[in-house]
């Protein structure tokens, strides 16, 4: 995948019907039935417009993720400014809306070397704001965390993709005990007492 060809208009309304029907083919087919003529047809454009705007279809997938991680940092910022950030965080963590989206995108992680990277450098990103904001919220209630900022995100980011991971496959058992365990652990750190 080479860099997204700069043809056309950037925000023309061609190019985002692409991306929109790209998006929207990604969460109902899955990325591998996704050819030009199927999201040309989607698009409501000629099959050629797609080379005219982008290299690939890998970089208009690419630009499909860029998109939807930037609506998840906007997402997630805004659970994080909340007035209980941490639960916000968890809830925000566990949400299964996007759940068919984030999965395409790590399956074709393992096939395409620059998806893969895009979500590393995301989740590295992703990272930091939590880290940075669990801090805040943390210095700010005066609690000395026995475990640090860095490895409560960890712990919110594994245990609710794995939920998330289950549930899609229908696995619920031990969900709510699960669940029930965050809470308590949240409640610690929200008032630093046990």
């Amino acid at each position: 995948m080479g860099a997204p060809k700069k043809l056309g208009t950037e925000g023309s309304a061609t190019r985002a019907a692409m991306i929109d029907a790209a998006e929207q083919l990604i969460v109902e087919e899955g990325y591998a039935a996704i050819t030009a003529r199927r999201l040309a047809d989607k698009a409501g454009v000629k099959f050629q417009l797609i080379y005219y705007y982008f290299n690939s279809l890998d970089d208009l997938f690419l630009e499909v993720f860029e998109r939807g991680a930037e609506r998840q940092l906007e997402q997630m910022n805004a659970a994080l400014e909340s007035d209980a950030p941490l639960r916000a965080l968890w809830r925000y963590s566990i949400d299964s809306t996007d759940t068919r989206f984030i999965l395409e995108f790590m399956v074709m992680a393992n096939h395409h070397e620059v998806i893969r990277k895009a979500i590393g450098d995301f989740a590295e990103r992703l990272r930091q704001v939590q880290v940075e904001a669990i801090a805040r919220h943390l210095q700010a209630r005066g609690v000395e965390p026995q475990i640090p900022p860095v490895v409560i995100s960890l712990l919110v980011s594994s245990l609710s993709r794995s939920l998330m991971l289950e549930t899609a496959l229908g696995v619920t058992s031990g969900h709510e005990e699960l669940e029930t365990l965050v809470d308590s652990f949240l409640r610690v750190l929200d008032t630093g007492s046990t």
